[in-house]
C-alpha cells in the first residue's frame, strides 16, 4: 500500500528507522514490529519481550506530547500493561530522514499523574466524543529520560545499557515504592547540583500529602536517598551534604 498522507509517511519512516537503528535499551537486543497492531504498542523486544510505544514528532520535544485515546491508555496503566516510551524528534529534508533526538522513558515513570485528559471531540466531529490525552513530559524526572540519540548522534550502546541498569530494579518492586523513588527524584531535579538533606526535609509536608499513611516521612527520605546513592545518581559527602553525579 502506497501512502500519500504526510502523517502516514512519517509514521512509516520513523518506525522503519527505529527497527533498523535502535535496540532495546534494557537488554540490547533488536526490536520486532508488534504484529498485534494494538493501540498501545509499536515494538516488542526480541529477547526480553518488553513492549514499546514510539512517539515521533517533527517539532522540538516539548512539555506536553499528544497521545492517543485516553481511556485505552488509562486502562493499560491500571492493568500494568503500559509500554515503555521512545520519544523521537526527527526531520525530513530533501527526502532524507534524520533522527535528531530519541529519549527512552521507562514505563515505571508513566503514571496517571503524567497523563492529562484532553477535551472530547465535539458532536459534529467525525469521531464525536473521542477523547485523547497529553503525556506531561516535563514532570517526569530526568532520571527517567535516557538519551539514546542526542543532537543527531546515536549514543554508545554500552553506555545506554549501563544507565538503564540503574532503572531495571524499579520494574520488580510494588507501585508504592516506585512512587516514593519518583517523588524523591523529582525533588532532586529542583535542587542545585550540591544540596543538603535539610533541603529535602523541607518537602516533608508535600510528601506527607502524597503518602498520608506514612508517619515516618524523614526516615523514608533517608532510605530513598540511600537507594538513589547506590544507583550512582548522587554521592554522599557527609554532614548531610550530597552531590548529583
Amino acid at each position: 500500500m502506497k501512502y500519500t498522507s504526510k502523517s502516514q509517511i512519517a509514521r512509516i519512516e520513523t518506525e522503519k528507522w527505529a527497527i533498523n537503528n535502535l535496540f532495546c535499551p534494557l537488554c540490547g537486543n533488536a526490536f520486532n514490529d508488534y504484529s498485534a497492531n494494538t493501540k498501545v504498542y509499536d515494538f516488542i523486544c526480541s529477547n526480553c519481550n518488553q513492549e514499546y510505544q514510539l512517539k515521533a514528532m517533527s517539532k522540538k520535544i516539548g512539555k506536553k506530547l499528544i497521545g492517543s485515546e485516553y481511556y485505552t491508555f488509562i486502562n493499560a496503566i491500571e492493568n500494568k500493561s503500559v509500554p515503555n516510551f521512545l520519544i523521537m524528534e526527527y526531520s525530513i529534508e530533501n527526502d532524507c530522514f534524520k533522527s535528531k533526538e530519541v529519549i527512552f522513558v521507562p514505563k515505571v515513570f508513566i503514571t496517571e499523574e503524567v497523563i492529562e485528559k484532553r477535551k472530547p471531540l465535539s458532536e459534529s466531529a467525525r469521531r464525536a466524543g473521542w477523547t485523547g490525552y497529553n503525556l506531561l513530559f516535563e514532570p517526569i524526572p530526568s532520571y527517567g529520560k535516557l538519551h539514546i540519540v542526542k543532537n543527531g548522534i546515536l549514543q554508545s550502546k554500552n553506555r545506554i545499557l549501563k544507565e538503564s541498569q540503574k532503572i531495571t530494579n524499579l520494574y520488580n518492586i510494588d507501585s508504592n515504592k516506585v512512587k516514593w523513588k519518583i517523588e524523591i527524584l523529582k525533588i532532586l531535579d529542583s535542587l542545585d547540583s550540591v544540596f543538603t538533606l535539610q533541603e529535602i526535609y523541607n518537602k516533608e509536608i508535600e510528601l506527607q500529602e502524597l503518602f498520608p499513611d506514612n508517619n515516618h516521612i524523614k526516615d523514608k527520605i533517608r532510605q530513598q536517598l540511600q537507594f538513589i546513592r547506590d544507583d550512582g545518581v548522587i554521592v554522599f559527602h557527609g554532614n548531610g551534604k550530597y552531590e548529583k553525579t
